[in-house]
């Protein structure tokens, strides 16, 4: 069973009950899914199979991440406290073919020579995202990724330039699975 399976199953039987909470909102389980599948539909018709993602931490990063994952869709995050040079690496050697940003004009300055145009505004809550495009003649690909990459992480290359740690369901599953046992949360 899917992470999206189970959050339909629980919008099913609590569509009300809060399933995420931050500073200056919260979202349901119903609003959370309908959101998950907004993106979803929204991401396929991108035909985007790696992505980076600079986004501060909060709900439009969990949906994108849920949507991403539930398409087989690879992100790629990007650490806010990467130089424009870490960045540049980060984007270039994963291969990614398009950046989902909530900071456009930081991210424009710091890779410009690597995106093209910005494409229309996603809307998420009261946050506004940018979806702008790597110019694919600008990357420099890396080792292909194997089937079932669902994550790129970057090192902070403090001993030269970041390193691609790639992962996939099977690497994240016991993490998540200990802490499902670890945080006492009921059915509820």
């Amino acid at each position: 069973m899917t992470l999206l399976s189970r959050l339909r199953a629980h919008a099913r039987r609590q569509p009300a009950a809060c399933a995420l909470h931050w500073q200056g909102g919260a979202m349901d389980f119903s609003a959370l899914v309908t959101q998950i599948e907004a993106t979803m539909a929204w991401l396929q018709d991108t035909a985007v199979e790696v992505l980076a993602v600079s986004l501060e931490n909060g709900p439009a990063w969990v949906v994108l991440d849920i949507a991403a994952m539930e398409l087989g869709i690879c992100l790629v995050p990007l650490p806010a406290f990467f130089s424009a040079g870490q960045l540049r690496h980060a984007v270039r050697m994963s291969g990614a073919t398009a950046l989902v940003t909530d900071q456009p004009t930081l991210i424009r300055e710091q890779l410009a020579d690597l995106l093209g145009a910005d494409v229309p505004h996603l809307l998420f809550e009261k946050q506004t995202l940018s979806w702008m495009t790597v110019i694919s003649h600008r990357q420099r690909r890396g080792v292909p990724l194997p089937a079932g990459t669902t994550k790129v992480t970057f090192t902070s290359g403090t001993t030269g330039a970041p390193k691609g740690v790639v992962l996939g369901w099977g690497h994240m599953r016991p993490v998540v699975e200990s802490l499902v046992e670890a945080v006492p949360i009921g059915a509820n």
